[in-house]
């Protein structure tokens, strides 16, 4: 066999009741879209499978700024966070360790902006850190100006669910 094309001809030709088998699990992948756009579309849940042993999860996230704390909670402790108890864990955080955190962001906001030739001032840092941490608890808010704080942080780490 040379190439894809001889592949096909050997299946349909030489070996019918393989051919047979695909056409009907193609078939039966075959779905009916109702509604305004009523179509056909292919479901192929193979697609979506993962290798046995695989660490990889599908996690169930909320969007809408909470898709950080829900991964966390899933893939580290398997549990789903409904009353937001690893936001709140990040808010008090924030707000008690700040010195820590604090320098670093700051560090971090000053690097971005220096790379846009900018100079951001002490006063707006310091302003949209009190935001940040004001935002942190509060469930839909976005967290991507918390995820600085890893990036400036090497000696942090996060676990993978085993």
């Amino acid at each position: 066999m040379n190439g894809p094309s001889d592949v096909c001809v050997y299946v349909c030709v030489a070996a019918p009741d393989i051919a047979r088998g695909i056409r009907s699990h193609v078939a039966g992948c075959v779905r009916y879209k109702k509604g305004s756009f009523p179509c056909r579309f292919l479901n192929e849940f193979c697609t979506f499978s993962l290798p046995c042993g695989s660490r990889l999860y599908a996690l169930w996230n909320r969007s809408a700024g909470d898709c950080l704390p829900d991964a966390v909670c899933q893939a580290a402790y398997g549990v789903f966070d409904r009353d937001n108890t690893l936001r709140a864990a990040l808010g008090a955080t924030l707000q008690h360790a700040a010195r820590g955190f604090l320098a670093r962001w700051m560090a971090w906001e000053r690097l971005q902006a220096q790379r846009l030739d900018y100079v951001p001032e002490e006063s707006q840092l310091r302003a949209e850190w009190a935001r940040l941490v004001a935002a942190a608890p509060e469930p839909g808010t976005p967290l991507h100006q918390v995820r600085t704080l890893h990036d400036t942080a090497p000696e942090w780490t996060y676990t993978r669910a085993r």
